[in-house]
């Protein structure tokens, strides 16, 4: 008997929610589960099953509490699970950003400690380098951690900022299920059959297939093992470098010896195939009922997938409901952050991709219920694709869930948008709804804000906030009938409006001349 890799000491089963059970056994009929404090059970319950040998308990939902013991029994043999807690439980998932730990962040040393008690679990789901798995094997070795000030470092650092700030509000345990993995895509994180439903997701599946065409498993593994070759002597010449500067942070020492730029090799094989991330991550937890899911991704279809990423990103979220069993499961994630390379930035080459992108994921907020996006146009850093601040992506996330989920609705969460625009004398006003009372353009130069004619040609332009502080004014000695405005609408650069409660705007293109409804 197997019980999946998260039902470990330590654990956190999500409160006022029905439990579940999840593992595999060869005695299906007999087994059964149970949870119980020293003195008496307080659920039980008995199995169903399917035909590859799974099978699911279902116990009563349980309000927050603990330490419990969680026994599972096919009659031959007992699991037992000790310190299991009745709490929240998060599911964090995406790439690189989302992987990023707390010690490569900034003021990583001062974040560390910001833990005060003990009531944050982590975990991390494996990720396995096949396409026909052992779990079993690989998820003994798993384990919760309960997060302290030495340990914190190693835990994603979106997701314990995120943490961090649902406990301000949230007194009870809080869990964490890491599902990340760099460099991946969209299609690595849904199901074969549900790319193959989409136009978007064909193309995914047939840009792998042709880059991993002819890839043998033999040349596969030899390209992987270069790869974790390379990545160790990087890793090498990194730690050589903090020793060296112990003073300098991430993105200072990466401008010494470079980023590590290398990509995981194609074929069959790889964990980041399409399918591959929900088949080993997100399936090892669905259908565990959370609380909701944070999710920071996108980055690596920027380049060749930006047209696809909305219908790619649409079929995501649905599937994850679907399999996780909830048509309402609190879906939150980050649009993009500002980025460019060296090479881009210096040809003056802007191909709107990341713009296209963010573009997608304002899309899928608007058509999708339980939806919510946290803003990132003031974040970013120039040729860093992971930007080494992470506290802003995980706590505006939590104000989304804390307002949003928890009902706190004094929480500041929802970033000041674009209601309303008019032409007046040649230039642009705009109003704009949110969590603020006043906005702001900080700085001097660039505003952010562009406006064109009908020549569709854009200019930067000058902007300034109106007394009541919620309206804005565009204008451009070039441009003397505007036709469409936009903001923060490029792969990197300055997006100098702000508001009072800390929150960024949120990015748009408008069409003046024909209203609100035709354009991002």
């Amino acid at each position: 008997m197997h019980l999946f890799g998260f039902y470990k000491d330590g654990m956190v089963i999500q409160r006022n929610k029905e439990i579940l059970i999840i593992g595999e056994a060869n005695e299906l009929q007999n087994v059964s589960a149970l949870i119980k404090n020293s003195s008496k059970t307080l659920a039980s319950g008995c199995v169903s099953a399917d035909a590859k040998g799974n099978f699911q308990v279902k116990l009563n939902a349980l309000p927050e509490g603990g330490p419990y013991i969680l026994e599972v029994t096919d009659g031959i043999d007992t699991i037992t699970v000790s310190d299991v807690f009745i709490g929240e439980l998060w599911l964090a998932a995406g790439q690189d950003n989302m992987k990023m730990p707390l010690k490569f962040t900034e003021n990583a040393e001062e974040a560390r400690k910001l833990i005060k008690n003990a009531k944050l679990h982590y975990y991390v789901v494996p990720t396995i380098e096949s396409n026909n798995p052992n779990f079993a094997e690989v998820e003994k070795d798993t384990k919760w951690v309960r997060v302290d000030s030495n340990n914190s470092v190693e835990m994603s650092a979106i997701a314990y900022y995120f943490a961090l700030e649902l406990m301000t509000k949230i007194d009870c345990h809080i869990g964490i299920i890491a599902c990340f993995e760099e460099q991946t895509n969209v299609a690595s994180w849904q199901s074969v059959k549900s790319l193959k439903a989409s136009p978007e997701g064909a193309n995914y599946l047939k840009e792998w297939e042709d880059n991993s065409a002819g890839i043998s498993e033999a040349g596969y593994r030899a390209d992987l093992a270069r790869y974790k070759k390379d990545k160790a002597a990087w890793h090498s010449e990194y730690a050589k470098a903090s020793l060296r500067y112990p003073d300098y942070a991430y993105d200072e020492i990466t401008e010494l010896i470079g980023r590590f730029k290398s990509e995981y090799p194609f074929g069959e094989w790889s964990c980041r195939r399409p399918g591959g991330m929900f088949e080993q991550k997100i399936m090892r937890v669905a259908p565990m009922p959370i609380a909701g899911v944070i999710y920071y991704q996108g980055e690596s279809d920027c380049e060749y997938h930006s047209d696809d990423y909305f219908g790619a990103f649409l079929s995501l979220i649905k599937e994850w409901r679907m399999v996780f069993k909830d048509d309402k499961l609190p879906f939150i994630y980050c649009q993009l952050h500002m980025w460019i390379d060296r090479e881009r930035r210096f040809i003056g080459l802007e191909d709107f991709k990341w713009p296209k992108v963010r573009q997608a994921q304002y899309l899928a907020y608007k058509s999708t219920r339980n939806t919510y996006m946290a803003i990132l146009s003031d974040c970013g850093q120039f040729e860093n694709p992971n930007p080494v601040d992470k506290k802003t992506p995980g706590s505006r996330m939590a104000y989304l869930a804390l307002k949003n989920i928890y009902g706190y609705k004094e929480v500041p969460a929802t970033a000041p948008y674009l209601i309303d625009l008019r032409s007046i004398n040649g230039g642009v006003e705009m109003s704009f709804a949110g969590d603020f009372s006043m906005l702001m353009i900080k700085g001097y130069g660039e505003t952010g804000f562009e406006i064109c004619g009908k020549d569709g040609q854009f200019y930067n332009c000058d902007a300034s906030v109106d007394f009541d502080g919620k309206t804005v004014t565009c204008f451009s000695p070039y441009v003397l009938e505007p036709a469409t405005v936009r903001y923060a609408y490029f792969s990197y650069g300055t997006a100098t409006l702000s508001s009072d409660t800390g929150l960024a705007v949120l990015p748009f293109t408008r069409n003046v001349i024909k209203g609100l409804n035709d354009l991002y």
